[in-house]
């Protein structure tokens, strides 16, 4: 499925975009949107956020089962636009995430919403891949801790959700720095190149030695 969402044919859906547009009170440039990846977030962490963008994720205002309402507020309908806007989603998951983000020096824009939907930072600009990996991990998180509270029928623990959050991107991100460090070891002292190339040395969120010795961000490991 995400590499049906991802694919380089992928045909912007206009019905989507208007969608979300009409909801988003900043203009979005979904083109870009559309080719938001992330270098260290797995396809499976990929797809809440990547079905959120697509207008197809499902919430408790489409669930029959239930009184549709949120599980953190308890007052508004939980539908996709209320997982970024909830006061108190907001204040206990989403704010914490976009401090570490902001701590890193990526910018969070004045419109938090379209940020969290879409990835939107600019009229012209979206997040890039280091922030990007960070919010499809988020967005995992966030959507199954509203899908187990639903379904088990009980209060949402944002709290457990954001610490699974800070807990696998630091695991996701050491995954790729111990590639390399494994990458750069098996080549020592054979005829094929053992240094990281350096364009891929300095990733923001981690940072490579030539040698492949890796250091995760201080913001996300503090």
């Amino acid at each position: 499925a995400t590499a049906l969402l991802t694919s380089l044919h992928f045909v912007s859906p206009t019905n989507t975009e208007t969608a979300w547009q009409s909801r988003l009170s900043s203009k979005v440039y979904f083109e870009k949107v559309w080719r938001i990846r992330s270098f260290f977030a797995t396809p499976r962490d990929q797809m809440a956020w990547l079905k959120l963008h697509h207008r197809n994720l499902f919430t408790a205002s489409r669930d029959d089962t239930c009184d549709g309402k949120c599980r953190a507020c308890a007052v508004t309908q939980e539908n996709q636009l209320h997982l970024c806007e909830c006061p108190v989603i907001r204040r206990e998951f989403w704010n914490p995430i976009l401090k570490v983000i902001g701590d890193m020096g990526y910018q969070v824009p004045a419109d938090v919403t379209a940020y969290l939907a879409v990835g939107r930072i600019a009229d012209d600009k979206c997040v890039g891949p280091q922030e990007s990996g960070i919010l499809f991990i988020a967005w995992r998180c966030l959507y199954a801790a509203t899908v187990n509270a639903r379904v088990e029928n009980k209060a949402i623990r944002l709290d457990v959700a954001l610490r699974r959050c800070l807990k696998d991107v630091v695991r996701r991100l050491t995954a790729y720095g111990e590639a390399w460090l494994h990458w750069s070891e098996t080549r020592t002292h054979t005829a094929k190149m053992s240094l990281v190339p350096e364009k891929l040395r300095d990733k923001g969120v981690i940072r490579i030695s030539n040698s492949g010795e890796y250091t995760i961000h201080s913001a996300l490991t503090q």
